[in-house]
């Protein structure tokens, strides 16, 4: 084959791969697009049936005017929810968090009854505490969590596990969850001001 021939199959080759590896990478940037849109419309569900699990049964539905998810602000670093009623919130639903699990990131949700001025339920939103031992603060597994259901006006001291001179039992075995827990409960719901979390619905106090 002349060498010009050669030099001329060799370029119509290279055009090949290139074409080829430019179809495979489009395919791969596509279906990375395609999973992160799927895991973010998983990640709305899964919030959508939480809040309605931490709150009053058929609250959503029944009870509250608005979109709860769609109420969704920062407040002095809080993230906050409200469902509300003519107008005003009724409860508010905060996430807490915590990275002093045993397995690290643990996330709440708490719900909070602003008429009747308490902790109405606490569920998990996410963590990776150990089966059987951590993992009781599942609603599922255990009613851990409902030590938590008391009067804000209840001193954050009280709000932390016997080991730590607080009035919180600890889950058998898992005094580090529970202690993560406690902690994060103590100190992001059970100390703070609860006239500034409580705007009339639609009022924002998150910077622009």
């Amino acid at each position: 084959m002349p060498p010009v021939s050669i030099q001329v199959h060799q370029i119509k080759s290279a055009k090949k791969l290139l074409l080829f590896a430019a179809v495979c990478l489009f395919g791969i940037y596509l279906l990375f697009i395609l999973t992160q849109e799927a895991a973010k419309r998983s990640e709305a569900r899964y919030l959508v049936q939480s809040l309605a699990k931490v709150l009053p049964d058929n609250a959503m539905q029944q009870t509250f005017d608005n979109n709860l998810p769609a109420t969704r602000q920062t407040i002095d670093g809080m993230t906050v929810y409200q469902a509300c009623k003519q107008g005003q919130p009724r409860y508010i639903v905060l996430e807490v968090s915590s990275d002093k699990g045993y397995s690290g990131l643990i996330k709440l949700l708490v719900a909070v009854d602003l008429t009747q001025r308490r902790v109405y339920a606490v569920r998990p939103l996410f963590h990776q505490e150990t089966p059987g031992l951590g993992d009781q603060i599942d609603v599922d597994k255990s009613a851990w969590l409902k030590q938590f259901a008391q009067p804000l006006s209840t001193s954050p001291a009280q709000i932390a596990v016997k080991q730590d001179n607080g009035h919180i039992d600890a889950i058998t075995g898992a005094t580090i969850t529970s202690r993560a827990v406690s902690n994060a409960l103590r100190q992001q719901v059970f100390s703070v001001n609860y006239d500034v979390l409580s705007l009339p619905c639609g009022a924002s106090r998150e910077k622009p």
